[in-house]
């Protein structure tokens, strides 16, 4: 196991099926952190390693006011925490793996379609969830201790499309996020330099 800490772009498209806040679609984007923990295992055959990873990490960030048709419409999303639970095979050599991963995301978010700033209007949609989709990425692992390494990858978070009704109005959102982020791993056995990789 160990700790992660990387950056984060977000992206929130939303929908207004009735043009009640924006008369179409509205696009936000966001720069963000995340810090969290990580836990998996590793087996090795040869030069092919394969295992399982999950973490969860604390990744703030705000698409702020999406201005909608006019200044009394808006819509925005926060992020407030994600978390994902992946398949892991790569190529090991000297004391560095090669992977490649992909599994599945959580992520938490508020979600607003507001008018007049609040979440009772005549056309407001407020609401916090945990929408599930899918995380695909790639990275490095090399070690710098018999049971340390250190790894650097990027994944790509993808939440399918999310509908409701507020007020009456059908609003939906379609959520993704690219994440560039590194860690360090300290592993329960030492084995070889290959194995090494192994998460504990």
């Amino acid at each position: 196991g160990g700790f992660i800490l990387g950056g984060q772009y977000a992206k929130s498209a939303m929908h207004d099926g009735d043009s009640a806040l924006t008369y179409g679609n509205l696009d936000g984007a966001a720069l963000g952190f995340n810090a969290g923990g990580t836990i998996g295992f590793n087996a090795q055959h040869g030069s092919l390693v394969y295992g399982l990873e999950a973490d969860a990490a604390f990744a703030p960030s705000d698409t702020g006011n999406i201005d909608g048709w006019n200044s009394a419409y808006h819509a925005s999303t926060q992020t407030h925490w994600l978390a994902t639970a992946r398949a892991r095979a790569g190529y090991a050599f000297d004391n560095m793996l090669l992977y490649l991963t992909g599994g599945a995301a959580f992520v938490n978010a508020t979600h607003n379609a507001i008018h007049n700033d609040t979440c009772d209007g005549s056309a407001s949609y407020c609401a916090t969830a945990t929408e599930t989709g899918f995380a695909a990425g790639a990275g490095f692992e090399t070690t710098i201790a018999p049971q340390m390494s250190i790894k650097a990858e990027y994944l790509y978070l993808g939440m399918p499309s999310l509908s409701v009704i507020g007020h009456g109005a059908p609003y939906s959102w379609s959520d993704s996020a690219h994440l560039l982020r590194v860690g360090m791993n300290y592993h329960l056995s030492d084995g070889t330099a290959h194995a090494q990789s192994n998460e504990g």
